[in-house]
């Protein structure tokens, strides 16, 4: 019978420590590197047949919020060595325009999209 007790405590206090462990913080998501160098949100998943012939762009799906999303990138990018050389929304107010420059790349990139998904633009000028 007190085997029983015994156990029962030892699971009980695994189980309470593991507790105490856990966070209910949301952590941060991770990042990939896209060819460009630029890091975007690990959930991004590139969308292929999109752009048109002869043009080099790339788009990227990212299944959260547009502001989310562009904040995200925004503080990683002087992490990264990125520099937003002009900043602008478009007249609807939809998207995000910046162009980014780091050791000679130019980028221009558009963040579009609404309170669920966002679409990340990527353009070589």
């Amino acid at each position: 019978m007190r085997t029983i007790f015994d156990l029962a405590s030892v699971l009980a206090l695994g189980l309470l420590s593991m507790a105490a462990c856990r966070t209910d913080r949301p952590q941060p998501p991770a990042y990939l590197s896209t060819s460009y160098g630029l890091a975007l949100p690990d959930d991004a998943s590139e969308q292929t047949g999109i752009a048109p012939r002869g043009i080099k762009m790339t788009v990227f799906h990212v299944p959260r919020s547009r502001d989310v999303v562009s904040e995200e990138l925004r503080a990683n990018l002087a992490t990264d060595g990125w520099t937003i050389d002009a900043e602008e929304h478009s007249p609807s107010n939809r998207a995000l325009r910046w162009t980014l420059a780091k050791a000679g790349t130019t980028l221009d990139v558009r963040i579009t999209g609404d309170d669920n998904d966002a679409a990340i633009i990527i353009t070589e000028p």
